[in-house]
């Protein structure tokens, strides 16, 4: 989350369990509390996700296939028919 928040983040998801601690360092790197929602599921993640960013926006998706991160990408896909993955 620290180091998110020194490349200059903009939105930065914790998904399930240990993603507390990464959004926990962003916050004290000075990364304002609605900048850093945290989800239940990668469903939820996606939503916010998909919601939250425009076109030509950079996204990384940092994650595990035990949380089903992949389900953000589907997200996007669904609603950024022409985004690269």
């Amino acid at each position: 989350g620290l180091e998110a928040a020194k490349a200059g983040a903009a939105l930065i998801v914790g998904v399930q369990g240990e993603a507390r601690s990464v959004l926990e360092g962003a916050r004290e790197a000075g990364v304002v509390e609605s900048r850093l929602p945290f989800a239940a599921s990668s469903d939820e993640a996606g939503e916010i996700v998909a919601s939250t960013i425009r076109s030509g926006d950079v996204v990384l998706v940092k994650g595990s296939r035990g949380v089903k991160l992949q389900q953000v990408l589907n997200a996007l896909r669904r609603t950024f028919s022409s985004v690269e993955v």
